[in-house]
């Protein structure tokens, strides 16, 4: 983990708890710390939704198992403060620190390491809210006892220096930040060496204060540098999509790309920006190939890894030592510089893997045809270092690269905090019931269009179609609404356009699933939300003590003793100390199942019971948040039926007959059905794939987006060895992992199937990876919740135009929007009329209400389905063609 090997360190934290838990059992200090360390490997990967629950747990386990007096419970109290901050979730995180802080002082005193480390958190804190006059004196206190606890030679001190330079950066101090940087960095190269993530991390911010300074002169040869020992840390730390997750730190891709724009090295600058896309997805696709190393290059990997752990070992020994001899002083400038010729051995694997997964200038230039360009866009903030630059690219079939400087409304044309906010507030917007009225959308495309496009048009004449990279800031924004003259498709990144190959040839053979079966929605079983007037939770009651006798269980509230209202611990002890001679004594207790307090005679003296030292009221809710954020992990949602998903199934066949195809409603459209298929390896078998079901995307657990299917199936609890877990529900994941696909398109005609993690470079993480992944050259997706009609109207138009018409995906899913938007008010009801003739299953009715047409109160409507909402939701991601 130190060594930034985080999917080494995964499995090994993994057999560690399951170890600990199998030979002590959960409730063990020891299995509580298993659980802190495998959280903090996930914070680290910046996989937070993992770590929450499991800081949680580890927290309350010491709490209960040490007591609040313990180093260990001040230890958690710390992490889930730093994951807190990390979430941008600072009123959480600031009194855990606080806690944390006088707790370590308490029992650690103030020359301790872990006390340096509670003023260090405090003051990241402080510094993220702009509190910079609280921040320094606690960095600066932090600083000096590190220096004199640890030594100027160790990775603490150098983290202490490396903020301190971020925070005068912040504050535009920058003759105080840079030679504090430069110390850190030296400091970090030595300590930990250029392997590690941490290095990459020093030069890129040393990079990026450059570039707040005006001068990219000086910041491109560090940028330079860092690509070299990024590509190395990133190689050897993480694995797949790991790579893409919490992998942004001491990335310097972007920021060269905009350096070198600014620089007029526009070539320079387009290479360093194809090298940050969809790496994690190229990554991934060599491992499923078995392309990513050669024998050979994977023997230079293990020799030299094998090399450097021992050298690393000896390295973190010796410079710890407060007072070395002259012969270990002398050891580690040699073993420093074994490290260091080692470490340029495998840059260089690095850079070699790299320009194998990354296809280059002339290559990529080649795949965009005449009339066509590539488009993407670069942002480069940080909101420790003063820095915001904003550029688009613009790559044409001949020529160099065009850059254009994004310019904003503020001082020295820099954008203000809404214009950073704007294409987040329209996703927020997007997510929401759109209403045809609302204008907001509209005048917010019109906002994101001036700022983002408007300033590329005297760059796009003659350009008819665009291959939009959306990664970052534009991620989850279609570009068609405001570019509605010109064709769109979306693209993972240069590279995968180059590589996309030759269109499918065969037969137009289809697998089409909608219209799955879901119960009726079953009464939902009540949440308790009542919380007792005060008074003390008991976690605990020992059999035959006090409270067992009186009746009283793990869960209940002792709200009164001796008629006296119960605030405290110490308080209730005191009462027991002076009613202990009585025959009895009264109390009231409350129990959450019947949320009432109830009188209760109590024997006197010890009532033999574990008292949680929060107010019963804070714990009570604390834990059914807690319990909550577990289950939410695994449970399911019961969902509605969708009737009309058989009106696409319908209109599919008649497109595309019976042979060789094949349609799946009702029962069939289950998670077994296709899961027997893809054991038979028979999902290869289908040009196009069209599932039209509910959706739900998952934005913080990458790859746990899903596909619901058919519910009337009995649903698995454990998976096979190997297999997929078959609970009716299709995972991101589960595709990527498991099936074996060969076809020109799929299309997931259902909510938000376009959503997912963010993941930087790679854009957002879910179903559009996992199905070109998988073997599909296209996958058409939806960005929020889409209505019924509209998407019935627009799927059937597309595969028309794509079947019938001859028109390549790219083309027909254009036409289909275009026709969609300016449908009048009486073609729309007729189409829908006849779609949905003779759609019924059963007893039940037929879908009238899906003919029923949008209105606007007070407004007659010409064109129905002319607002964004109806049509521009879907987008396709992949090969054009």
């Amino acid at each position: 983990h130190s060594m930034g090997e985080y999917a080494k360190a995964e499995t090994l934290y993994l057999q560690t708890r399951d170890l600990e838990k199998k030979l002590r059992g959960e409730n063990h200090p020891a299995y509580a710390t298993s659980l802190n360390n495998l959280a903090a490997l996930y914070s680290s990967m910046g996989e937070k939704a993992k770590a929450e629950p499991l800081y949680l747990k580890a927290r309350d386990l010491r709490k209960n198992l040490r007591g609040e007096n313990h180093p260990d419970y001040a230890d958690s109290l710390d992490n889930l403060g730093f994951l807190y901050s990390s979430m941008g979730e600072k009123a959480k995180a600031e009194p855990l620190y606080l806690k944390a802080r006088d707790l370590r002082r308490i029992l650690l005193g103030e020359n301790h390491p872990d006390y340096a480390t509670s003023l260090n958190n405090l003051a990241m804190l402080y510094s993220s809210m702009g509190e910079n006059a609280k921040a320094e004196p606690l960095y600066l206190k932090a600083r000096d006892l590190r220096r004199i606890l640890l030594g100027e030679n160790h990775p603490a001190y150098a983290t202490s220096l490396n903020n301190l330079a971020m925070l005068y950066s912040s504050m535009g101090e920058n003759a105080k930040a840079e030679p504090l940087m430069l110390q850190a960095r030296d400091l970090t190269r030595i300590l930990q060496g250029e392997i590690h993530p941490d290095y990459a991390g020093s030069l890129n911010n040393l990079a990026v204060l450059y570039q707040s300074m005006g001068e990219n002169a000086k910041a491109e040869p560090v940028l330079l540098e860092c690509t070299r020992f990024f590509e190395m840390s990133r190689l050897a730390r993480a694995k797949g999509f790991q790579r893409a997750i919490g992998g942004e730190s001491g990335n310097p891709y972007f920021a060269l790309a905009a350096i070198s724009a600014y620089l007029r090295k526009p070539r320079q600058g387009f290479e360093a920006m194809e090298k940050n896309l969809a790496r994690a997805f190229l990554d991934v696709k060599s491992e499923i190939r078995g392309q990513q190393l050669t024998p050979t290059q994977q023997e230079r990997k293990d020799t030299i890894l094998n090399k450097l752990r021992p050298i690393e070992s000896r390295i973190n020994i010796l410079i710890t030592r407060t007072q070395p001899n002259d012969e270990e002083k002398h050891e580690l400038k040699i073993l420093i510089e074994n490290r260091r010729r080692l470490n340029l051995d495998l840059a260089d694997l690095a850079a070699e893997l790299s320009r194998q997964e990354v296809s280059d200038f002339a290559t990529i230039q080649r795949a965009i045809p005449s009339g066509h360009a590539l488009v993407t866009w670069v942002d480069v903030t940080s909101s420790n270092i003063k820095t915001d630059e904003h550029w688009a690219c613009v790559l044409k079939s001949t020529g160099e690269p065009v850059w254009v400087q994004l310019p904003g409304s503020g001082e020295k044309g820099r954008w203000t905090e809404d214009e950073r906010k704007l294409t987040a507030s329209l996703r927020g917007l997007l997510k929401k019931e759109l209403t045809p009225g609302d204008g907001s959308v509209s005048e917010h495309f019109d906002k994101v269009k001036a700022q983002r496009i408007a300033p590329l048009m005297a760059h796009l004449g003659g350009i008819e179609t665009l291959y939009v990279v959306p990664v970052n800031d534009m991620a989850g924004i279609p570009v068609e609404p405001m570019l509605q003259d010109r064709t769109i498709c979306y693209v993972p990144s240069g590279t995968f356009l180059a590589r996309r190959g030759q269109p499918l040839q065969g037969p137009d053979t289809i697998l089409a699933l909608g219209d799955p079966v879901f119960p009726e929605l079953a009464e939902p079983t009540p949440v308790p939300t009542a919380l007792p007037p005060g008074g003390l939770l008991i976690t605990e009651v020992v059999p035959e003590g006090g409270a067992a006798r009186a009746n009283l269980k793990a869960g209940d509230v002792l709200v009164t003793y001796a008629g006296t209202k119960l605030e405290s611990i110490e308080q209730l002890g005191e009462l027991i100390e002076a009613n202990a001679g009585n025959k009895e004594v009264a109390g009231e207790f409350w129990r959450e199942a019947e949320d009432k307090v109830v009188p209760r005679t109590l024997p006197p003296g010890k009532l033999g019971v574990a008292i949680d030292p929060e107010p019963a009221r804070d714990a009570i809710a604390a834990r059914r948040k807690n319990d909550a954020l577990f289950a939410s992990l695994t449970r399911g949602d019961e969902w509605v039926e969708l009737p009309g998903t058989e009106v696409e199934v319908v209109e599919l066949r008649k497109l595309f007959g019976e042979k060789g195809s094949r349609y799946l409603t009702r029962s069939e459209a289950s998670e077994q059905t296709l899961d027997a298929l893809r054991k038979a390896d028979t999902l290869k078998n289908y040009k196009f794939l069209h599932l039209a079901t509910h959706g739900q995307t998952n934005d913080v657990i990458a790859f746990n987006s899903r596909i619901i299917l058919s519910q009337d199936r009995p649903k698995a609890t454990e998976a096979a060895a190997g297999e997929p877990l078959l609970d009716n529900q299709l995972l991101a994941k589960e595709v990527m992992d498991h099936w074996n696909l060969n076809a020109s398109l799929v299309t997931l005609s259902a909510c938000e199937t376009g959503l997912g993690r963010q993941g930087g470079g790679d854009g957002l993480l879910g179903f559009a990876q996992s199905f070109l992944l998988a073997g599909a050259r296209s996958v058409c997706l939806s960005l929020w919740k889409v209505d019924d009609r509209a998407t019935a109207l627009l799927m059937d138009r597309f595969y028309r135009n794509m079947i019938e018409k001859k028109m390549t995906k790219v083309e027909a899913l254009k036409e289909a929007k275009e026709w969609l938007r300016n449908l009048s008010v009486g073609e729309a009801a007729d189409l829908l009329a006849k779609l949905t003739d003779g759609v019924a299953r059963g007893d039940r009715p037929r879908r009238k209400d899906l003919a029923a047409l949008p209105a606007q109160e007070g407004k007659g409507m010409v064109k129905p389905f002319d607002h964004p909402k109806f049509w521009a939701g879907f987008i396709l991601i992949g090969s054009p063609d």
